[in-house]
């Protein structure tokens, strides 16, 4: 990876600047987890938001783009131990550190 793909740039000129291709269907996936940055987004979240507008998606398609995303740090991977991976943004955040707050259920 190189260091320029850690600057503050938008979608489209990180993505080139780590020698990745900007196609349609990874400009819309990222476009939503821009709109939805304070959220941890699971692969199923972005699936169901964006089946019904963008009828040519699949989950393979988003895995793909999510992980190629995380392995140029331009996302963050989460596991909160429900087997379901998150992600969001590692960019735009207005501390170094931040905290996730996860409410459980417990079963009495």
């Amino acid at each position: 990876m190189q260091n320029s793909c850690k600057k503050h740039f938008g979608w489209r000129e990180l993505l080139k600047n780590c020698g990745c291709k900007m196609t349609r269907l990874r400009e819309i996936i990222l476009e939503y987890l821009s709109k939805n940055q304070k959220y941890l987004l699971t692969v199923e979240d972005i699936y169901f938001a964006l089946k019904n507008n963008v009828n040519v998606i699949g989950l393979t398609t988003i895995y793909r783009t999510l992980e190629l995303m995380v392995q140029n740090s331009i996302l963050s991977k989460f596991d909160i131990g429900d087997r379901k991976t998150r992600y969001e943004s590692a960019f735009d955040k207005n501390s170094q550190n931040y905290h996730h707050l996860i409410q459980m259920r417990l079963n009495n």
